[in-house]
C-alpha cells in the first residue's frame, strides 16, 4: 500500500518538468490525480502514461474560475480532495547571483502534507 493510497491529488502545471515529476510520484504511491496544465495534449499524453486513475482539465490557472473547476472536479469523481501541489507558473528570466550571495542563501526545503 502506498503512502497516498486512496488521496485525491490536484497538481497544476503537471504536463511537464517538477508537475510531471510529481504526478508520476503520487500515483506511484496510489494516488488519484486530478491534473492542469496549458498544454491540454501534453495532458492527455501524461494521464494516458500513469498506473493511477486521473481526471484531466486543461486551461490556465490564472483564471480564477479554473482553480473552483479543478476542486469541483475532484470532488465529483474521487469524492475529496486531499492534496494541491500548486505548481503552474511561466518563468520570465531567471535572477543571477554572484557566487557569494548564492552560498549565504538560505537552503529551500519543500514539504508535503495531506490536509
Amino acid at each position: 500500500m502506498g503512502r497516498f493510497e486512496g488521496a485525491t491529488v490536484l497538481i497544476t502545471g503537471a504536463a511537464g518538468g517538477l508537475g510531471r515529476g510529481a504526478a508520476k510520484g503520487f500515483a506511484a504511491e496510489g494516488a488519484r490525480l486530478v491534473l492542469s496544465d496549458l498544454n491540454e495534449e501534453a495532458l492527455a499524453d501524461l494521464a494516458g502514461s500513469l498506473e493511477a486513475e486521473t481526471a484531466i482539465l486543461a486551461g490556465n490557472i490564472a483564471d480564477e474560475s479554473l482553480s473552483e473547476s479543478l476542486v469541483r472536479l475532484a470532488v465529483e469523481k474521487f469524492g475529496r480532495l486531499d492534496v494541491a501541489v500548486n505548481n503552474a507558473g511561466i518563468v520570465q528570466s531567471f535572477v543571477r547571483l554572484p557566487q557569494d550571495a548564492w552560498e549565504q542563501a538560505p537552503p529551500l526545503f519543500v514539504s508535503v502534507q495531506r490536509i
